[in-house]
């Protein structure tokens, strides 16, 4: 009850008199009140509805209508009304039935004196009872939103279990969606992620499966399309009152659209509707939505981010695969055919080809995939700057062009896109020599896709692998040029010397590097001597084959000053020392041979032992001791000599021989010399090859290392 209120009172009194006298009593008493005296029935119950009172003072004794007909009536109109009776006549006994039926209070007629109190205590009591009430229905309202709020709470954790067991987010959408409805109480409800520029149901619940997969139209697609631009929820509890440019079509019940974001950008929408059901969501069931479309967009985030590191392994490994290939590849064609059948295969593209600038055209070669199977009239084609777009503007920007739409994308020539059939291109620009000859291109034909990151990121390097690829091609083709003719001139021999036969060979351990650091030489010195020279580089490649024309050309030299081998093995030593890296060395031999005397002077600088195979087979090991070359400054050197008889053999070469191997197992200097002994019976013209097949028998033509053979013999 209002505190300043005036008291409304309703006399329910057939006596006019008595009437009278209360209400003078309730004046007497200094109360503000309003009255009404009701006589009978029919004007109690006029007044009980016209004049709505706040007490009832009831006379218990009204000829047909008694004050407790009266308090039931009144009680079946204001539950809790005060109401004291008030009589003359009233017992003890009929006062406590009165009580115990619900009356507040009794007066008798010659004492009210007691009116006021009873009537200030009976709306006390109603107006503390009335607050009691507003107290409790508040509590039992926020009891009930509090249970509403712990059981959505409870259900938005099973939720989240459920969306956190996996990163497969389309396999959890249709049972979360199916909780969610069932906790929201709604009856449908969808979700639907953007592919492109559209909307694609993915999870439906209450709605018809025929239409799961199918693209947002109408309203919802407004809706969507809404929420993406703000990026905020759309609740429509009365889409009449809502208004918006989709509340026409939508109709006249609830609905809800809210965003599921990644990386800022809304990637999904999930909606609830109650087509039936007029009733508003509540601010509980409101709240549980946003709670709802935030963990979505957590859990599509973290799928994101989850299938991005798998993609982006995998196009790591399929990179590191492709490096490998081509690294063993030299030629240009192979390699641009391996790239686009294996970078296609990776990166998920239906086709790929290479766009090769020839003059002012680009000419379309190595097709792969679609392209390859359907439209192979294109392979050889030429286009004009203009016609290819795309392509040539990634070459003139010097990084990738990524379309994603090529129908409704400008940087894409129309004539590309109908002769590809294109949806989707990344084109990216391979670089050699700081030029772009070349474009990489990736296509899309069935629908139009949207490239990620790691895509691209593998499409760059891909790029600079195939470029720095093509680039060491050019390069390998052009040492491998120098390298010949160095290794030529390394391996020169004079075709005859008087009274001396001699055979020699050389086998390089790889097609690919035919040049090394083996060498040896045949030289006439002065009439009736000549040089003998076998050595080998540590090391391969133009380098060793460097330091080898070096040691070669340093024993010549010296040799032709009269120095005796040791000698000039020591001047080739301090030569090399002064001129070559501190990792470089060389094994050598260096004999003369004396063709009137068969002496033979030498020093073996830590090279494999020579051998000398006798006319009589007997296979005898030629004295060495002296340090490598190119190693030790103060190295010392000294001669060796021994007296080789015509028909005998010497037999000089490189570790090639001693360190081919089979099954990890070497062929030593055992097996050369029991090689050598049973060759016996050969010239030394024919020896060499004869060693050199046996040992590559034995390797299976695997070698190890490369080989140098040279056998030198005075003519019988």
């Amino acid at each position: 009850m209002e505190l300043n209120k005036k008291l409304r009172v309703l006399i329910f009194e057939d006596n006019l008199s008595d009437a009278e006298l209360i209400k003078r009593q309730l004046l007497k008493l200094g109360m503000d009140f309003e009255a009404q005296v009701a006589p009978d029935r029919s004007s109690f119950a006029s007044a009980l509805e016209e004049f709505a009172p706040d007490i009832i003072l009831a006379d218990y004794s009204v000829p047909g209508f008694d004050g407790m007909a009266a308090f039931d009536l009144a009680r079946k109109i204001f539950a809790d009304i005060p109401v004291i009776i008030v009589s003359g006549v009233i017992g003890e006994d009929l006062a406590v039935e009165a009580l115990k039926a619900g009356a507040t209070d009794y007066v008798l007629k010659n004492n009210l004196a007691r009116l006021a109190p009873a009537v200030s205590r009976a709306i006390d009591e109603t107006t503390q009872l009335a607050e009691k009430k507003s107290i409790e229905a508040v509590n039992s309202r926020l009891f009930g939103e509090l249970k509403e709020i712990a059981e959505l709470n409870r259900t938005l954790n099973e939720i989240n279990g459920i969306i956190h067991s996996t990163f497969n987010m389309r396999r959890v959408m249709q049972k979360v969606l199916r909780e969610a409805v069932k906790a929201i109480g709604c009856e449908v409800g969808s979700i639907s992620l953007r592919e492109g520029s559209h909307w694609v149901r993915v999870a439906l619940c209450g709605l018809p499966k025929e239409i799961l997969g199918e693209r947002l139209t109408g309203w919802q697609k407004k809706m969507a399309a809404s929420v993406a631009e703000t990026r905020k929820p759309v609740i429509m509890n009365n889409p009449r009152d809502d208004g918006g440019s989709f509340s026409a079509e939508h109709g006249t019940t609830p609905s809800m659209a809210l965003p599921i974001s990644s990386r800022n950008k809304v990637g999904g929408v999930i909606f609830f509707d109650r087509p039936s059901d007029p009733l508003p969501f509540g601010q509980s069931r409101v709240d549980f939505a946003v709670k709802l479309a935030a963990s979505l967009s957590l859990a599509l985030e973290n799928a994101r981010l989850y299938e991005e590191e798998r993609q982006a392994k995998r196009l790591g490994d399929a990179l590191n695969n492709i490096n490998a290939a081509i690294s063993s590849i030299f030629q240009v064609d192979k390699i641009m055919e391996t790239v686009t059948r294996e970078s296609a295969r990776a990166i998920g593209s239906e086709s790929a080809a290479i766009f090769v600038r020839d003059g002012d055209f680009w000419r379309l070669e190595h097709l792969f995939g679609y392209l390859r199977e359907h439209s192979p009239e294109l392979r050889g084609l030429a286009f004009t700057a203009e016609q290819v777009q795309a392509e040539a503007l990634a070459a003139q920007i010097e990084r990738p062009i990524v379309i994603h739409d090529a129908r409704n994308d400008h940087r894409l020539s129309p004539l590309l896109v109908e002769k590809f059939e294109a949806r989707s291109v990344l084109a990216v620009p391979l670089t050699a020599r700081g030029q772009i000859n070349n474009e990489l291109v990736f296509v899309y034909h069935t629908a139009p896709v949207i490239f990620t990151d790691a895509q691209i990121d593998f499409a760059q390097k891909l790029a600079a692998a195939v470029s720095l690829a093509v680039e060491n091609i050019r390069l390998f083709e052009r040492e491998h040029e120098i390298a010949e003719t160095v290794q030529e001139a390394l391996l020169m021999m004079p075709e005859t010397l008087s009274d001396v036969a001699f055979g020699h060979l050389y086998e390089s351990a790889t097609e690919t590097a035919k040049v090394g650091g083996d060498f040896y030489d045949l030289f006439e010195l002065e009439p009736g001597r000549v040089g003998v020279v076998i050595g080998d580089v540590a090391g391969k490649g133009l380098q060793a084959a460097a330091v080898a024309t070096l040691v070669k050309d340093a024993i010549k030299v010296y040799a032709f000053d009269g120095e005796l081998p040791a000698g000039v093995m020591s001047k080739a030593n301090s030569v090399i020392i002064k001129n070559t890296p501190m990792t470089m060395f060389v094994t050598a031999f260096f004999g003369i041979l004396d063709r009137a005397s068969g002496r033979l002077t030498y020093c073996c600088a830590g090279h494999p032992p020579a051998y000398i195979l006798e006319t009589d087979g007997t296979v005898a090991e030629m004295e060495s001791g002296a340090p490598v070359v190119g190693v030790f400054p103060d190295a010392d050197y000294g001669d060796e000599s021994l007296i080789l008889k015509p028909g005998d053999r010497l037999v000089l070469y490189t570790d090639g021989i001693t360190e081919a191997r089979r099954n990890g197992e070497f062929f030593g200097e055992s097996g050369i010399k029991q090689l050598i002994e049973k060759s016996a019976g050969l010239p030394a013209e024919k020896l060499p090859l004869a060693i050199f097949q046996d040992v590559s028998d034995y390797t299976g033509g695997a070698l190890a290392d490369d080989v140098a053979l040279l056998v030198v013999s005075l003519k019988i």
